[in-house]
């Protein structure tokens, strides 16, 4: 029988991946607040992310594992309504967290590499956490709450990209289009970060549920590069001009809320437990061109959403 798996946030840009590659392997229930997807082999819906609704959805449906992918992503408008962030991205982690005490059932969370000390190449799980912003404040509050109340969690830090639909598009879908129009546009050259291509990252996911590892782990690539970096490097393996692609730096963008300027991060521990190489972001970008057309590109330029 198939694992039971419901995602809260399920028309996010991490759950449609999921639904994508996994809706054959589990039995995928995608809970979502605004939007709904339109996905055959999964069961999607309307729901509140209150603690009431919560609690009825989670006993009729039962899961084994929930997913928490609702988050506010969006660093300027987390400083900017605190109220709403705290509520989506610590207070529905903490009535989930009780739930799951309650219900026996396992969280997996996907976490921020916004959440380390500033200035580390490669972080690695046992480094020192320092928020930056009210962004990384509210995952490592969430973080925090999980491992003080439960033993049967798994918590991913994680930063990603890939292809999109077209109501919630990738940091590279961005940089494909933009430039498609002939935008000219800062990519910053002092902004590392470890990015991983979305296939990749589901793959790693469903290694990590199939052996049911707990505990925290950085998902993401074995190397890094610059925002910049990476925007020459998408744009040239798609073919396109590099001279909209400018150089800034976020050092100098002092209007921007503060974040870190290194978000590197070490994948050893995971790799090591799953035994799964990733490769390094430069194939993977190579990837995602020859995935271009073909079915996963393709589901999601058609995925269709309903609105609530």
């Amino acid at each position: 029988m198939k694992k039971k798996i419901l995602i809260l946030g399920g028309s996010s840009l991490i759950s449609v991946n999921i639904a994508f590659f996994l809706k054959k392997k589990f039995d995928l229930f995608l809970a979502c607040n605004s939007k709904k997807p339109k996905i055959k082999s999964t069961k999607n819906f309307f729901t509140n992310f209150d603690k009431y609704s919560l609690n009825l959805l989670i006993d009729n449906i039962k899961p084994e594992i929930v997913i928490i992918s609702s988050a506010n992503t969006n660093i300027e408008d987390c400083e900017k309504n605190k109220k709403k962030t705290f509520l989506l991205n610590f207070e529905l982690v903490k009535i989930v967290t009780d739930l799951s005490k309650k219900y026996k059932f396992k969280i997996i969370f996907f976490s921020s590499d916004q959440v380390y000390k500033d200035g580390i190449d490669f972080s690695n799980e046992k480094n020192k956490l320092k928020p930056l912003n009210y962004y990384s404040k509210t995952k490592i509050l969430a973080e925090d709450y999980i491992k003080k109340k439960l033993k049967y969690y798994l918590i991913l830090r994680t930063n990603f990209f890939g292809y999109g639909p077209k109501y919630r598009s990738s940091f590279s879908d961005l940089i494909l289009s933009e430039n498609k129009k002939k935008i000219k546009k800062n990519y910053f050259a002092d902004n590392k970060f470890s990015s991983i291509y979305l296939p990749f990252l589901v793959k790693a996911l469903e290694k990590l549920i199939t052996k049911n590892v707990l505990g925290i782990y950085n998902l993401c690539s074995p190397n890094y590069m610059s925002k910049y970096e990476f925007a020459i490097q998408l744009t040239k393996e798609f073919n396109l001009d590099g001279k909209y692609i400018k150089k800034g730096f976020l050092s100098n963008n002092s209007k921007l809320v503060k974040r870190p300027l290194n978000m590197s991060m070490s994948n050893q521990k995971l790799t090591k437990k799953i035994n799964f190489k990733i490769p390094k972001l430069q194939k993977q970008i190579s990837i995602m061109k020859k995935d271009l057309n073909k079915d996963y590109h393709l589901f999601m330029k058609k995925l269709k959403i309903v609105k609530k």
